[in-house]
């Protein structure tokens, strides 16, 4: 006859259930338990046995979830609003720190270039000084040895032209008399009536003895018209005095 079972309890018929329950629940059966689970608890002979207690299924309970506080829920929301904020604010930072970067890369790109081409406009202008220097002083020494008898010789403004057309920085040369008025001059047609008594670099070289070539101001010549920048010298008489 079939196996005689000693009788359970209440509180082991429901400890068997939760444990048939939690044997559902471990192998995802929500409505009949493993035959492991029955052989376990029953034995071999567990076939046998009047299922009664499967006759019903036996669904697991779900609790629903709690739904969080409505405070909760908005500072989440700030918190996301602010971590979105940071990270567009640092976009924005890195995007500005690049131009300015860059912006600093081309200035200092543009000072050395400027810089560059000052020192060879200083180098260029101070050479272009000097070559003419050394045509004033040749010519001051010629107008203080021969006088301006000496001055009005062909040979001397062909060679004055001549060096003019080597030299093409320079625009004109020529000689002045302590009154300003032209003795010897490099152009070819010499306006009527032209005095240089009241430029600066004549007021300077009357008033100062040395001998030192002075560089002036720009002006505007009287021969072509044409803004020139002014080099000249001082010529003495041979007693020393102003002679132009």
């Amino acid at each position: 006859g079939p196996r005689q079972w000693p009788p359970c309890g209440k509180s082991t018929l429901k400890h068997d259930l939760e444990r048939l329950t939690a044997g559902c629940a471990v192998y995802n059966t929500p409505h009949v338990p493993p035959f492991s689970a029955f052989r376990r608890l029953f034995g071999p002979d567990f076939y046998s046995l009047p299922m009664q207690v499967c006759a019903q299924p036996m669904p697991l309970r779900q609790s629903p979830p709690n739904p969080l506080p409505r405070h909760q829920v908005k500072l989440k929301i700030w918190q996301a609003l602010i971590f979105i904020l940071l990270v567009c604010c640092s976009l924005i930072s890195l995007a500005i720190w690049g131009s300015w970067n860059s912006r600093q890369y081309q200035l200092h790109e543009k000072e050395v270039v400027l810089s560059n081409l000052t020192q060879t406009l200083s180098s260029q202008v101070q050479a272009t000084i000097k070559q003419v220097d050394i045509i004033l002083l040749w010519l001051a020494a010629q107008a203080e040895e021969g006088g301006q008898a000496r001055l009005q010789t062909p040979r001397l403004q062909a060679l004055l032209r001549t060096q003019l057309a080597q030299l093409e920085q320079l625009k004109d040369l020529f000689i002045v008399d302590e009154h300003g008025n032209p003795l010897l001059t490099s152009v070819a047609t010499m306006p009527a009536g032209v005095n240089y008594a009241d430029r600066d670099y004549f007021s300077y070289h009357r008033e100062h003895t040395d001998l030192a070539p002075h560089i002036g101001h720009a002006v505007r010549s009287r021969s072509s018209g044409v803004w020139v920048l002014t080099v000249s010298r001082r010529i003495n008489h041979a007693d020393g005095r102003f002679a132009g």
